[in-house]
């Protein structure tokens, strides 16, 4: 069976892969080309510009420094005192130790979102 295909095409730089296809086609039994309009496909059209851009001026190297010992040696740990027993610290110290949060929606899921950042490392009785 022999298809004829008739396009006119726009791009020049599509011409060499025009040339390309229709060996990989004959490859199958049966095909279907459909048209797809433009505003029903925009995600392939937006990635089939970002592809054909050039990124000739970015350079393409990643410079890596390995380190003959560690820059940090100890890690920083804050003494703070408060003359009060509570602190804005304390709903995220509870919460560490125990798991438990405030009432309000807002605030346990502030707390919850900031305590990944902290670490306790050793308790301390407050007088």
């Amino acid at each position: 069976m022999q298809l004829l295909i008739t396009n006119k095409i726009k791009c020049s730089s599509l011409t060499s892969l025009n040339s390309l296809l229709d060996p990989l086609l004959r490859r199958f039994k049966s095909y279907t080309i459909e048209n797809i309009r433009r505003n029903q496909n925009k995600k392939a059209d937006a990635l089939s510009k970002l592809a054909s851009m050039t990124f000739k001026h970015l350079t393409k190297e990643v410079l890596v420094e390995v380190l003959a010992r560690r820059s940090i040696e100890e890690k920083e740990v804050l003494q703070v005192e408060t003359k009060e027993k509570e602190s804005w610290m304390t709903p995220i110290q509870e919460y560490l130790l125990s798991g438990l949060l405030l009432e309000d929606p807002k605030e346990s899921r502030k707390i919850r979102i900031k305590a990944p950042q902290y670490k306790l490392i050793k308790e301390t009785s407050q007088e």
